[in-house]
């Protein structure tokens, strides 16, 4: 209220009004450049994002995680063998050929009544190098398996099943692949076993073949003695000569009988250089006449020799076919060999071939080659001592493969150490090779050089954007979601 003022006609508050909104013109114009700055702020960000984006996809494509280095390993039968390769693995293709998968032991019980009761006792275990014990009360066949798994499972595990609606049995199963991880029952365990038919007494079925000059037979065509040597428990057999090898007796074969050999096959071959042609007869000096001052030498003697053609190369015959297993009057040829830097041990599951074995023979059809042969082992592999499993399941043994023809050996169906930066996943065995190629990963190298044109392609969007003021721009990006295509 002005007095005398405010009712006199004048429009007092439309007045102040207007000097306040000349006032407050000055804040609105400061806000709405806030407004404004704040809007830039947040595109120069969204533009910094976006080239943050580019620069990390453009870096992966130079730097030292650059995906034209990485590696892929493909299998042509993934159900035998799978692969892995790491980044720089060398490109190339090998074969593989599994001939066995490494196995734990893995033993089952007869069935056993509902009721059953394990008696109180120390029990233990051994796999490979390892033993573990523990002391149980008695109890359940459920209670025993449950105090398995908690005191020793660190290397067994053991499993109940009902089998049938009134008994049960227990798998007790070992951790560790390979022939040297095999399972023994200790103390108490030995006795359970026994009573739950896990294991039986059996015959130590395990003979090793002596290599003396009395069991060994050789012949060679010509006959040549020294072609074929023993000494030191070894059989050396040069090229072109044969040996027999005589058993401990005739010993009956089975499905589990394994023979194991330690044999060297050694290349002996060398390059061949074919003789220089013959020099000719060695003429004498055809001398000279003097009649006073004046001397004539005589004419040279010549002897015409004919042209000169060497010899053909000696012949190379290469025969991997070295063992075989002989049975009476049958010999049937075990696996090829192949040649091997040193002494490798080979396994055969001898039943396979012969149901009776009486000597072991080595022909050696090579003209290149020696073979040595020593350490002739056969063997039950399920069998322990004076026990054998009732009902295996499965036995410990090693994981056989060749890998370009050479056989190796390894405790594992995961095997890291034969192809350079290629793991392998042993699956099952397989009669023929199977191809494992190291190539580029091709769809790597795609998948980075697409996201780098992704990410250049939205910074030049965002940029026409933000710096042409036409409606065409935002029409032509088909991948905007309505949201985005309303933002933009």
């Amino acid at each position: 209220m002005i007095p005398g003022i405010t009712n006199s006609g004048f429009d007092t508050d439309g007045m102040v009004d207007q000097i306040m909104e000349a006032e407050r013109s000055t804040v609105v114009r400061m806000e709405q450049q806030i407004d404004t700055y704040e809007e830039e702020r947040a595109a120069w960000l969204e533009i910094g994002r976006r080239i943050t984006n580019l620069r990390e996809a453009s870096r992966i494509l130079f730097g030292f995680e650059t995906p034209f280095n990485d590696r892929i390993a493909a299998s042509a039968d993934e159900s035998v063998v799978t692969a892995t390769a790491v980044r720089n693995a060398p490109e190339g293709i090998s074969d593989v050929k599994v001939i066995q998968l490494a196995q734990a032991d893995r033993f089952l019980s007869r069935s056993l009544p509902q009721d059953f009761r394990v008696a109180a006792g120390r029990y233990g275990f051994r796999v490979g190098d390892q033993e573990e014990f523990f002391t149980f009360s008695g109890g359940t066949l459920q209670e025993f398996a449950r105090a398995i798994n908690t005191r020793a499972g660190d290397i067994v595990t053991a499993r109940v099943v009902r089998d049938t609606a009134n008994t049960q049995v227990i798998l007790v199963e070992a951790l560790e692949t390979g022939a040297d991880n095999t399972m023994v029952f200790l103390e108490d365990a030995r006795t359970f076993a026994l009573e739950a038919g896990i294991l039986e007494q059996t015959l130590d079925r395990e003979v090793r073949a002596d290599i003396l000059p009395s069991t060994v037979t050789a012949w060679t065509t010509p006959l040549s003695p020294s072609l074929v040597a023993v000494r030191n428990g070894t059989v050396i057999v040069e090229p072109g000569a044969e040996a027999s090898i005589r058993m401990p007796g005739a010993i009956a074969t089975d499905d589990n009988l394994i023979l194991e050999i330690r044999v060297h096959v050694e290349d002996l071959s060398t390059t061949w250089t074919p003789p220089d042609a013959p020099p000719g007869p060695s003429l004498p000096d055809p001398g000279q006449v003097t009649l006073g001052d004046v001397t004539i030498e005589n004419a040279p003697s010549s002897v015409p020799l004919p042209d000169w053609t060497p010899p053909e190369p000696p012949p190379v015959r290469d025969d991997f076919s070295f063992l075989f297993a002989q049975d009476g009057g049958t010999v049937v040829p075990l696996p090829d060999l192949s040649d091997t830097r040193g002494f490798e041990t080979v396994r055969f599951r001898i039943g396979d071939y012969v149901s009776t074995l009486r000597a072991l023979n080595v022909r050696n059809g090579n003209t290149h080659r020696r073979i040595t042969v020593r350490d002739i082992h056969i063997y039950d592999p399920t069998s322990r001592g004076d026990l054998a499993p009732v009902n295996p399941v499965s036995a410990a043994q090693d994981a056989i493969l060749e890998v370009q023809g050479i056989r190796v050996v390894r405790p594992e169906n995961s095997v890291g150490d034969l192809i350079e930066g290629v793991t392998l996943q042993l699956h099952s065995a397989g009669s023929r090779p199977v191809e494992i190629s190291v190539k580029p990963d091709l769809d790597a190298v795609k998948d980075a050089l697409i996201d780098v044109i992704f990410r250049y392609n939205q910074l030049l969007t965002e940029i026409n954007i933000l710096t042409r003021n036409e409606r065409a721009v935002v029409d032509e990006i088909t991948y905007f979601t309505d949201d985005e295509r309303e933002a933009a």
